[in-house]
C-alpha cells in the first residue's frame, strides 16, 4: 500500500551566459515509498528513485539517474494532494552533468 510507481516528465534549461542554453527533456519511471504520519493523517512524506532517459537539445541522449528524491505532501481531498518535491539527477553520457530540482508538486490518485 505504501509502495507505488509513476512516470516523471520534466523540461529544464541551464541558463548559460551564451546565446544557446541547453534544453533538457527527461522521462524517468520512478518507484516511491510513502511514510504516513499517524498523528497527522493528512500529511505524508516520501522517498523516490528512478532511472530513465534525458534528451539534451533534442538530439543527445543521456541516462537520467534520479537518486535520491523525496518530498512532503498534504492531502487536499480524497484524490488530490499538494506538496513539495525534491530530487537529485545525474545525466550520464560522455560528459556527466548534475542537476537538483525543488518545486511544487501536485498529485492526483485515480
Amino acid at each position: 500500500e505504501n509502495l507505488s510507481g509513476g512516470m516523471r516528465i520534466s523540461v529544464a534549461t541551464d541558463f548559460k551566459d551564451d546565446a544557446s542554453p541547453n534544453a533538457i527533456v527527461s522521462f524517468v519511471p520512478q518507484a516511491r515509498y510513502v511514510f504516513d504520519f499517524d498523528s497527522h493523517p493528512r500529511w505524508s512524506a516520501y522517498v523516490q528513485a528512478g532511472v530513465g532517459l534525458a534528451l539534451i537539445d533534442g538530439m543527445h541522449a543521456a541516462a537520467d539517474i534520479a537518486i535520491p528524491g523525496g518530498g512532503l505532501w498534504w492531502q487536499w481531498d480524497e484524490k488530490l494532494s499538494v506538496g513539495l518535491d525534491v530530487s537529485f539527477h545525474v545525466l550520464a553520457r560522455s560528459n556527466t552533468a548534475f542537476s537538483f530540482f525543488a518545486g511544487p508538486a501536485l498529485r492526483y490518485q485515480f
